[in-house]
Formats: structure tokens, C-alpha cells, sequence
């Protein structure tokens, strides 16, 4: 057996120590382990500061309505498109819940004027009442559901009766 040759490896050569050769150098990393720095594309999602801005986006509207997902929309749209999509979504999200609360707070109020003139109006002011606070609960929880799946730098679509497409 030659000193060139592996054994159980015929014919296989260690390469030469060249001017640029290390030991070591371009040998396997251990099963597993990556270099650090090292991210897979499309493995675990966008880089680190990309999903506290989509969770940004979901957490302003508790505070600002909607100027908190508008900011960060108009700020990364054109810089990241899983912030784009989170912060478009949430926007929506706000922007339907503003109509939807709209809508309900104007027939609530029309159905309260007509407690003066009938009192067989109180069942409608109570089942609207009710259907405004079913509204507030099922917006909380799918902006929670998408807050959560932005925190774990994934794509949720929230259900479309909730969230009109308005802005992409």
C-alpha cells in the first residue's frame, strides 16, 4: 500500500499542503453544525430584526390604531416583503374593524332612538350591543393568532371577513 492511499480507499490521494492550504481546510462540518452567521435560506424565516418589525405592526395597532402599521408599512415595504405582507395585513385588520365598528356603532345609535318611540327595539340595541362586543373578541384573538405566527417569522393569512383585502 502506498503512503498516498487511504485505506479501504484505492486510488484516493491527500492533497499536497499548497502556498494556501490549512489544516483542516475544506473538511466537512459536523452533522448538524453550521458556521456561525450561517442561515439556510427559507429554513427559518427572515433575518432576526425583519419579525420584531411584523410584530411591531400587529402590537402599534392596540396602541395607535391604525398609523402604527401605516408607518411601518410606508417605511419597509420596499425593503422587506414579510414585513410588507404583516404590516399590509394588520393594516387591513384595522381598517375592517374601523368599518365593521362603524357600521354597528351607527345602527346601534339608530336603534336607540327608536327606544323612544317602541320599547320592542331593546331586543335589537341588546343583540347589537352584543354583536359589537363579538366583533372586538374575534378581532383580539386573530390579531393575537397573527402577532403570534409574525413572532415565529411565518406567514398567517387572517380569515377574509375579518380582514378586506384593501391594501397589498
Amino acid at each position: 500500500m502506498s503512503q498516498d492511499n487511504w485505506p479501504g480507499q484505492p486510488g484516493y490521494r491527500q492533497p499536497a499542503p499548497g502556498p494556501y492550504w490549512q489544516p483542516g481546510a475544506g473538511a466537512p462540518a459536523a452533522p448538524g453544525y453550521q458556521p456561525a452567521g450561517y442561515q439556510p435560506a427559507g429554513q427559518y424565516g427572515p433575518p432576526s430584526d425583519e419579525h420584531v418589525w411584523a410584530l411591531c405592526a400587529y402590537l402599534t395597532t392596540l396602541v395607535a390604531s391604525f398609523v402604527g402599521p401605516l408607518v411601518i408599512y410606508l417605511i419597509k415595504k420596499d425593503e422587506s416583503p414579510f414585513v410588507r405582507r404583516h404590516a399590509a395585513q394588520s393594516l387591513n385588520l384595522v381598517i375592517t374593524a374601523l368599518i365593521y365598528g362603524i357600521a354597528l356603532f351607527v345602527l346601534i345609535i339608530g336603534v336607540a332612538f327608536g327606544l323612544f318611540v317602541s320599547k320592542a327595539a331593546v331586543a335589537g340595541f341588546v343583540i347589537l350591543i352584543i354583536a359589537y362586543l363579538a366583533l372586538a373578541i374575534a378581532h383580539l384573538i386573530y390579531l393575537v393568532m397573527a402577532c403570534v405566527k409574525a413572532g415565529q417569522r411565518q406567514d398567517y393569512q387572517v380569515p377574509a371577513w375579518i380582514a378586506f383585502r384593501l391594501v397589498r
